[in-house]
């Protein structure tokens, strides 16, 4: 599930990013709960730093991935953290792949076991970010990794 980030997209986006908006994130996860994307095992969400997450109080894709959770009664797991983090605004192409190289690692082994995973994030630029956690869920033992977007930038 992808919109262009185009003028009414960006007001979705920003307000579930930038001001934590639950309603957006319960109006996300009913429009993924209806499509077919019943594959999967365990929902979770790209994560952000814990610096970031201090500093706003929450993780937009985490809000869109526990209720959606909630929605099919599939479990909800947080099967990565973030271990550093450079900021990608603004970054080219390349700089973005080389960017979030090894930025991610994965926890709850027990639960990714050849799971089938749906990772959650909110925009895709190049998409380096989803790559780099699906490459790492994978090396921890992971089954197919999912993911969907609210946005395409």
């Amino acid at each position: 599930m992808l919109w262009r980030l185009d003028t009414s997209a960006e007001t979705v986006v920003y307000g579930l990013k930038y001001e934590g908006r639950e309603d957006i994130a319960r109006s996300i996860a009913a429009v993924i709960k209806h499509t077919p994307l019943s594959f999967y095992d365990v929902i979770s969400f790209v994560p952000d730093t814990p610096q970031r997450k201090r500093q706003r109080g929450y993780v937009a894709p985490q809000l869109i991935a526990r209720e959606l959770s909630r929605l099919t009664r599939k479990p909800y797991v947080e099967v990565l953290e973030r271990t550093r983090h450079i900021p990608q605004v603004g970054a080219g192409k390349q700089a973005r792949w080389r960017q979030v190289k090894h930025n991610f690692a994965p926890k709850n082994y027990d639960v990714i076991s050849g799971q089938r995973i749906l990772l959650i994030d909110d925009v895709i630029t190049t998409g380096a970010t989803i790559t780099e956690c699906a490459k790492s869920l994978k090396r921890a033992g992971s089954g197919p990794i999912y993911a969907v977007a609210v946005a395409k930038k």
